[in-house]
C-alpha cells in the first residue's frame, strides 16, 4: 500500500510484481481495496504486475470476465492475468467430497467460463497449452548454442493466450496470426545448421511471417511482424519484454493435489524443487504434502538453533545473509 515502498522495490531492480487478485469484490477478495490501490502505487513507481486469480467454483467463477476487463483498464501496468484453479492442499487440506465438488474448477471448465463471460472476446480456441511454444526455445537454443528453458509441461498443467486492445475491445493474437503454422515454421528452422544459420534464420522469419498475418484484422498500428521476429530471434529479455507491453498475457496454472493426481503430468513436470531428499515435482511437494514431511525431517525448533549456533534468528533474518 506504500508508494515509497513499490518505488523502493523498482530502484532495487525488481520489475515485475506476482499479486494474489481473487476478485473485484470484497465476496472473492476481501482484500479488493487494498489490491487496487496497490496497482495504483505500482504504476506511480513504473513497477509492473501479474494479477494471480485463485478460481473457486463458489467464490469467483462469475468474476473471470471482470478480473480480465481490470487487467485491460489498466494494460499499462497489469502485464498479465495467470488463473490458479484451486488445489485443496496447504490450509485446505482437510476437505469433504461435497466440499470439493462445490469448489473444484477444472481448466476446462474455467476457459469455457471466460469465453461466456467475455460474450466470445475470447474463445476456448484461443487458448494453447504450456508445450505449444516449445519450438521457440529449441529456436533461440540452436541461435545461442547454449541451453534454454524448455517448457515441456502435460499439455493439462495449463496454458495462456495473448490479447491486444482494439477501440476497448479484447482482440486475441489468434485472430490476426496463424499461430500454428507459425509455429511449424520455428520448428523447422530449430534445426537449420551452417555457419551462416543465424542470417538464415532471420531471413527466413522477416519473408515469411508475413504469410501467418492477416494485417486487416492485426489491431491498427501494431507491427505484429517485427515484434513477432525479434521476439523469437533475440530470445531476450529486452524483446520479449516490448511484446509484452504491447499485449495482455493470459494463462493458467492449475496444480495438482490428492484428489485429482494424475502420474503423466507429474513425469512431465517442469517445476521441482531440489531437498535433502532428492529432486520432487511440484505438486508432489505440495499437492501431496511431502514438502511438509520433508521439512518436518530436516528442521529444528528455532529454540534449538538458536542454542547450537548461539545466534539469535531474527539476526540472521534481517541481516542479509544466508541462514545456516
Amino acid at each position: 500500500e506504500s508508494k515509497e515502498y513499490c518505488r523502493k522495490l523498482r530502484e532495487s531492480g525488481v520489475n515485475t510484481i506476482y499479486m494474489s487478485f481473487d476478485g473485484m469484490t470484497r465476496k472473492s477478495d476481501p482484500w479488493v481495496e487494498q489490491h487496487i490501490r496497490a496497482v495504483k502505487n505500482m504504476r506511480k513507481a513504473n513497477l509492473a504486475t501479474v494479477l494471480v486469480p485463485t478460481v473457486i467454483k463458489d467464490v469467483n467463477l462469475d468474476e473471470l470476465g471482470d478480473i480480465i476487463n481490470y487487467a485491460k483498464e489498466n494494460i499499462d501496468i497489469i502485464r498479465g492475468v495467470n488463473f490458479q484453479p484451486v488445489s485443496f492442499t496447504g490450509r485446505i487440506t482437510n476437505t469433504t467430497a461435497e466440499d470439493r465438488e462445490g469448489k473444484r474448477v477444472d481448466y476446462a471448465t474455467m476457459i469455457e467460463r471466460i469465453e461466456e463471460d467475455l460474450d466470445g472476446q475470447i474463445k476456448k480456441e484461443d487458448w494453447y497449452p504450456v508445450p505449444f511454444v516449445h519450438p521457440i526455445s529449441k529456436l533461440v537454443e540452436n541461435l545461442k548454442g547454449e541451453r534454454q528453458v524448455e517448457f515441456t509441461a502435460h499439455p493439462q498443467c495449463g496454458g495462456a493466450t495473448y490479447v491486444f486492445i482494439e477501440n476497448g475491445e479484447l482482440v486475441p493474437i489468434t485472430r490476426f496470426l496463424d499461430v500454428e503454422g507459425l509455429m511449424k515454421l520455428v520448428d523447422k528452422l530449430s534445426v537449420e545448421g551452417g555457419m551462416l544459420k543465424r542470417a538464415k534464420i532471420g531471413i527466413s522469419l522477416m519473408r515469411n511471417t508475413s504469410k501467418y498475418i492477416d494485417e486487416e484484422k492485426a489491431p491498427e498500428g501494431l507491427d505484429i511482424k517485427s515484434l513477432v521476429s525479434r521476439a523469437i530471434i533475440n530470445g531476450n529479455y529486452d524483446s520479449l519484454g516490448e511484446f509484452h507491453n504491447k499485449s495482455l498475457f493470459l494463462g493458467a496454472m492449475w496444480f495438482q493435489d490428492a484428489w485429482n493426481l494424475n502420474l503423466d503430468r507429474l513425469d512431465k513436470c517442469v517445476i521441482h524443487y531440489s531437498t535433502p531428499e532428492g529432486v520432487v515435482p511440484f505438486c508432489t511437494y505440495n499437492g501431496l504434502n511431502v514438502g511438509q514431511e520433508i521439512r518436518r525431517k530436516h528442521s529444528v525448533p528455532v529454540e534449538v538453533w538458536e542454542k547450537k549456533t548461539g545466534r539469535k534468528l531474527k539476526d540472521d533474518l534481517w541481516g542479509g545473509g544466508p541462514i545456516s
